[in-house]
């Protein structure tokens, strides 16, 4: 098996930006709500059901996902879920009805499935260099790239939102190209006789506290997901009330866009502070 040691420590420096540029859909998170009640028309109760439905197909869907990425491989799986990513934007910008949304909304769920997989990629590489112990710095760079490009990217989807609905979702297929192009330097070790996903023959005992922590993360999990367009709508419909949509938009964003610096400053002091724990006793 031959193996290129120089595109795997190429795979490794590009996985940073690969991933925190495809970690999610740039721009259209910022004016998700916006764009779907004003430009596309959907209610309230659609927008939610959008998300409902999706993780609910995945679910059904998620055997035959597993064995999808265990036949094609991580790399592969990876190329589909930036596809996939693509797709389920170009759809949500082209829709003109729920149904074709709703189609564009599972693929942008289903995408996460295939892409993530990129992780998988970089322990691979990593373990083949013995450099296991770099995994934890190289996620926490990618971290930190995805907060500042949402940072930013939220700030001015507003603005761009003023000047035609349709600017922040060209940008966010803009990034999609991207990350198509961007995903052809990532570099897969192929490892004989071995599934990406790897079903463990030992048997696992679960606890009361592993079934508490379980469902504790479960619940927490969902509200929060499901969460954070549900409040964003309620503000958006409350502020909506008293102020044109054009100020809306704008403040909106800003609200987004001062999250994203928290998220941003989070991730600097968690790498300054892994930092110090781990060199500073030494």
């Amino acid at each position: 098996m031959v193996v290129n040691k120089k595109r795997i420590v190429l795979s490794n420096k590009i996985y940073p930006l690969f991933a925190g540029l495809s970690g999610d859909l740039i721009f259209y998170i910022a004016i998700n709500t916006l764009f779907l009640t004003e430009i596309k028309h959907l209610s309230a109760l659609e927008i939610s059901s959008l998300t409902t439905i999706s993780i609910f197909v995945m679910l059904v869907l998620n055997p035959l996902v597993i064995k999808i990425i265990n036949k094609v491989g991580a790399l592969n799986s990876v190329k589909i879920g930036v596809l996939l990513l693509f797709l389920g934007a170009f759809l949500i910008t082209i829709g003109n009805n729920y149904f074709i949304i709703l189609i564009g909304s599972i693929f942008y769920e289903a995408y996460a499935y295939f892409k993530y997989m990129d992780a998988v990629i970089l322990r691979k590489n990593l373990a083949f260099l013995k450099e296991e112990d770099k995994f934890i710095e190289i996620q926490n760079k990618y971290t930190l790239i995805y907060a500042i490009v949402t940072m930013f990217t939220a700030f001015i989807s507003g603005f761009l939102f003023n000047l035609n609905p349709y600017l922040p979702m060209i940008g966010c297929l803009i990034f999609c190209l991207i990350n198509i192009f961007l995903v052809n330097f990532l570099y897969e070790v192929k490892t004989p006789n071995n599934k990406t996903i790897k079903k463990e023959n030992g048997k696992f005992k679960i606890t009361k506290l592993i079934l508490l922590i379980f469902i504790v993360f479960a619940i927490c999990y969902a509200i929060i997901d499901l969460g954070q367009n549900n409040s964003k709508l309620f503000i958006q419909y409350k502020l909506t009330g008293f102020l044109p949509l054009e100020t809306v938009s704008i403040y909106l964003t800003i609200v987004i866009s001062i999250s994203r610096i928290v998220r941003v400053a989070a991730n600097y002091f968690f790498i300054t502070i892994r930092y110090v724990v781990n060199f500073g006793g030494q």
